[in-house]
Order: structure tokens, then sequence, then C-alpha cells
């Protein structure tokens, strides 16, 4: 596997609208080798998504339920209706029980609290993204 290819594997978008959330995030992941990208909204997360590069996301998707304006269920619903099948793992601070099923019902790999356990959630990006 060339470089270029490891690191696509070890991609990560995180959709988080906490700038404190979104950015400590980042750190620890760029801290244990993934190659992060940072949408501090869902708006610009599907813009992305569905522009030139429609269907080709690679990596994982780690996405926040509460948001203003799309929240996290509207854009896993669009993505799924658009067709496009990024893993997502869904790290919320407010999410009810209802929101999160409909997550897990709409194909997202794990649904965590926040604050995610570090370890747990290397370990879920990893287990995704094989």
């Amino acid at each position: 596997m060339s470089k270029s290819e490891a690191q696509s594997q070890k991609q990560v978008h995180i959709v988080e609208d906490d700038p404190a959330v979104l950015d400590s995030m980042k750190v620890m992941l760029e801290a244990e080798g993934y190659t992060v990208t940072v949408y501090e909204n869902a708006e610009k997360f599907h813009d992305w998504v569905v522009g030139d590069t429609a269907r080709t996301a690679k990596g994982c998707l780690l996405l926040d339920l509460h948001m203003e304006g799309m929240g996290g269920i509207e854009l896993i619903e669009k993505l799924r209706a658009y067709k496009i099948d990024i893993p997502i793992i869904v790290v919320t601070g407010a999410g009810t029980p209802t929101q999160k099923a409909r997550a897990k019902e709409l194909g997202a790999h794990a649904v965590y609290d926040k604050p995610v356990d570090k370890d747990v959630l290397i370990q879920t990006l990893d287990a995704t993204l094989i």
C-alpha cells in the first residue's frame, strides 16, 4: 500500500459546531496519525461532499447531532439519499435516545456521548476505516 493510500484510509472528517471540541478532536486525532479535515457545520460538509468531489469522500465522518442550521440526522439522511456511503461515527452531547436510534438506523457505525473516551474512539475509527 502506498503512503497516499494509507493516508486516505486514515482520513477523518469532523463536523462539529463547538470550536473548542472541534479543535481538541482535530489535535488528538492528528497526534494519532489521522489526516483530519474540519467543518464547523453540517452545511459546509454537505456543500463539500456534493460539490466536485461528490461520492468520492474517503475516510470516516465524525458527526455531532445538534448544530445550528442542518443537524446531524438531516445530514446523514441527505448523504444516504445521494448514495454517499461514507462511514459515520456520531459523537453527541445532547442527542436524544430517538435521535441516536435514528442515526443507527441510517447506518451510523457507532453513537457516543461526549466526552467520548479517546481509546474507544480510536478503536472505533480503526475498525471503521479497515
